[in-house]
């Protein structure tokens, strides 16, 4: 019995083979389309599962308060970990990490390589998270000064085939002990780790009174709630401390904060908006963004898969008269119905398998991540695949199964007049909610691009382009600035160099100063930078004049603010800032001591962090203690390739041990946007996916509808219709249900895009174009969709139709 339902369905599919193919490809890009992109949000969302106890263990963090508006701050005060451990018995367990920014120069056997990635650890970060060792003691391994933890890679590279542990490895000249080598992750963890040192190793270089301050903000802490706890209570308590204890020294330096706690969990998904963030950064607005898409394409494949089958099943009525004239009953048509939709389905769910086997690889290099599919891997994902076939199969086989074999023979003979007014009302429903959909997908498309498009195109009110970055090293190169910068500029294609502390694109201090008339303290972003930077990054001095190397004061005693400081500070217009008096405690290098001198200049305002963010108070000053990099402008007329030779020979003169390793300015700010980028890229291929299976759904209905009108389109062309009107007539129809899906659509694209840009500072303007142009596109899709039955049906000719009439 099953043997013949299945050579029946086989038969009926390659009768009927543009809708075996047309319902197929639908389905199959459905489904390829949805796993791919669970696959991604499971993997998102497993970030830190694996850690034990991970509901009970938070991480602090600050929203500071300026005048200026509020932040997220990843990093806190080094005192968060003593108050919270010592005063509030809901914390278990309490312990403070601390970035190594930049890059670590390694050295073993007179080989030197840069490494990234490093992390200075207190001893008990191991066992708090449940980091396990391949060797080495994970209670003792970051107990003492001077001992570092590799990762496996690292180990591998510096000790190929040995254990290192006990083995000693050279870092920034210093000699450091290996103690463990860290196992590879069972999950997805939070913190990208190259490298941990001995938290002591960092504490031994800093003043024990500066770990002190409430006002210096960079180190991460973590909490483990003891049991019975709750973070709310905690949080509350904490918040009420600070606002005591620590709320009236802040306000001297100008700001605020107040501290929040963050499940582990949320950290990967939830900390976009950081300052100061080191962890592997996602984006929770995204993820269900995507979740979101996956559902709705899932959802589009599904109902026209469903439309098609029951609009196919339909022109079958008769084939139910004929075989329960012979004899059948309604259980074997039931079935035989239900069998073909189950055959349908199968073959798209395999053929979408293999699609997505060849498609994860690229999927991996897209996201960088290491994804696999495997619908075995677990009871739970093969009962899934097994209940959506058998879903969709009930779905898509419900009405012909049961609907249209109980017909009497004679009224499936005889009465059968085409699918009704109901089943025509339910399809065009079906084509309105396709293309809204399709349409939102495009609305979001040119809107994610013309938003990327301004980012790339605004200025920045600095010449990023042609800007290269690299860090001063080794004494030689320190105690010689002057000579350094002399003998770069001789090279051909160098066309300016600065040494400084703070670039546009990367880290940037944050520190305070005080207005000297009236005493008022203001927090602002600092820039120690030397006489040639304002030059060299091409920034506009819009009052006053630049720092001149032949009025020595400047060094000392000059300051330049920006546009936004001249506001910020209270100075009304720029030529008014000119001249005012401004302090700075240099408590970097010279605890105690204060800087003082006045405004010098006014620069345009120009953009250091991503537009993400508004321009702050920035203050430029001369302070060549604090020099850590050189920014290059190189010529634009130059061969890059061979500039950067020349410098990288200037650099060996100065420093042959370590290698030349530097980066464009620019390419941080491609950075800061690439989250946005890729979203753009995905919208742009979940676009044409939902394009094309609702384009799909549109071409097998048009093909039912021509078919049922055949012999309504041939007595209008008896009667005198031209073949241009019969095309009209037909496209007519279906745009109409387009442009209603289009403009029901258009408040919600609305609403989301206003949501989206909100996260820019500088966004775009929502102009009409941006929602006429994606409905005009979708509009011509869909014709060009309807265009071939359409001529086809125009020009048959009129005898074929009614000469059984």
């Amino acid at each position: 019995m099953w043997k013949n339902y299945l050579k029946t369905s086989i038969r009926n599919l390659l009768n009927n083979k543009t809708y075996t193919v047309t319902n197929i490809s639908g389905l199959s890009l459905g489904i390829v389309t949805c796993i791919m992109i669970a696959l991604f949000v499971w993997d998102e969302k497993q970030f830190d599962t694996f850690v034990p106890q991970n509901e009970k263990i938070f991480r602090t963090y600050n929203i500071v308060s300026k005048e200026s508006g509020e932040s997220k701050m990843a990093i806190v005060s080094p005192m968060f970990k003593d108050v919270l451990q010592n005063n509030f018995p809901e914390v278990d367990t309490a312990i403070r990490i601390i970035n190594y920014f930049g890059k670590a120069v390694f050295k073993k056997d007179n080989n030197i390589f840069y490494e990234d990635q490093g992390i200075y650890v207190e001893a008990q970060f191991l066992n708090f998270f449940g980091l396990k060792l391949l060797s080495g003691d994970s209670n003792t391994a970051l107990s003492a000064i001077n001992t570092i933890v590799l990762n496996r890679k690292l180990a591998e590279k510096y000790f190929p085939g040995i254990d290192p542990v006990g083995k000693i490895l050279e870092i920034e000249g210093k000699q450091m002990e290996v103690t463990g080598v860290l196992a590879d992750f069972s999950g997805n963890f939070h913190l990208p780790i190259g490298f941990l040192i001995s938290f002591s190793t960092v504490e031994a270089l800093i003043k024990p009174e500066r770990m002190q301050h409430w006002n210096w903000q960079q180190f991460y802490t973590y909490i483990k709630l003891a049991d019975g706890a709750t973070i709310d209570n905690l949080q509350e308590k904490f918040q009420s401390y600070i606002r005591k204890e620590v709320h009236p020294i802040l306000k001297e330096r100008g700001f605020t904060y107040l501290p929040y706690f963050q499940n582990l969990k949320d950290i990967h998904l939830h900390s976009y908006d950081f300052e100061w963030e080191i962890a592997n950064r996602g984006n929770g607005y995204y993820v269900e963004a995507l979740s979101v898409v996956a559902i709705f394409i899932m959802l589009l494949a599904c109902i026209n898969f469903i439309n098609l089958t029951t609009a196919q099943s339909v022109k079958r009525a008769k084939e139910v008269g004929i075989r329960k004239s012979a004899g059948a009953h309604r259980k074997q048509l039931i079935f035989q119905f239900l069998s073909e939709s189950f055959l349908l389905v199968l073959l798209s769910v395999i053929i979408g398998g293999f699609l997505i086997e060849i498609l994860i690889p690229y999927m991996n290099v897209f996201t960088d991540k290491q994804l696999y599919f495997n619908p075995f891997a677990s009871v739970g994902i093969t009962s899934s695949f097994l209940s959506f076939i058998i879903t969709i199969t009930l779905l898509s086989g419900f009405y012909p199964a049961i609907i249209i074999s109980g017909y009497a023979p004679l009224t499936a003979l005889k009465e059968y007049r085409g699918s009704g007014p109901r089943a025509n009302q339910l399809r065009k429903g079906l084509v309105i909610f396709q293309f809204s959909i399709s349409t939102l997908m495009i609305i979001g498309t040119c809107i994610i691009y013309k938003q990327l498009n301004f980012l790339q195109k605004k200025d920045y009110g600095f010449e990023k382009n042609q800007l290269v970055k690299f860090n001063i090293e080794g004494e030689k190169m320190q105690e010689n600035l002057a000579s350094f910068k002399d003998k770069m500029l001789q090279q051909t294609g160098v066309q300016e160099i600065t040494a400084c502390y703070g670039i546009p694109g990367g880290i940037v201090a944050g520190d305070g100063i005080t207005i000297s008339k009236t005493g008022e303290a203001m927090p602002v972003n600092l820039f120690t930078v030397d006489h040639e930077y304002i030059k060299t990054l091409g920034i506009q001095i819009i009052a006053g004049r630049d720092f001149d190397r032949n009025i020595i004061t400047d060094s000392t005693e000059a300051f330049i603010i920006n546009e936004t400081a001249v506001k910020n500070l209270g100075f009304e217009t720029p030529e008014k800032a000119l001249g005012r008096g401004l302090n700075w405690a240099v408590w970097w290098a010279e605890e105690g001591t204060y800087k003082r001198g006045k405004i010098i200049g006014v620069v345009k305002d120009f953009h250091y962090k991503s537009l993400h963010q508004d321009v702050q108070t920035a203050v430029l000053q001369i302070f060549p203690k604090a020099y850590r990099s050189f920014v290059v402008k190189i010529d634009a007329k130059s061969t890059i390739p061979e500039t950067l030779k020349k410098m990288k020979s200037v650099w060996e003169s100065y420093e042959a041990e370590k290698p030349f390793d530097y980066h464009f300015i620019d390419a941080s700010f491609d950075k800061a946007y690439r989250a946005e980028q890729k979203l753009g890229q995905l919208f742009i291929i979940f676009s044409i996916v939902s394009v094309l299976i609702a384009c799909f759904g549109l071409f097998g209905l048009i093909a039912f509808s021509t078919a049922e009108k055949r012999k309504e389109i041939s007595i209008r062309k008896v009667l005198g219709a031209r073949s241009f009107h019969i095309i009209f007539l037909l496209l007519a129809n279906y745009s109409r249900l387009i442009l209603i899906a289009a403009c029901a659509v258009l408040p919600v694209g609305y609403y989301l895009a206003k949501n989206w840009l909100n996260e820019f500072a500088y966004k775009i303007t929502l102009s009409t174009s941006i929602f006429i142009i994606p409905i005009v596109l979708i509009i011509v899709i869909a014709w060009l969709t309807i265009a071939f039955h359409a001529i086809k049906a125009a020009f048959e000719r009129p005898v074929n139709s009614l000469r059984s009439e």
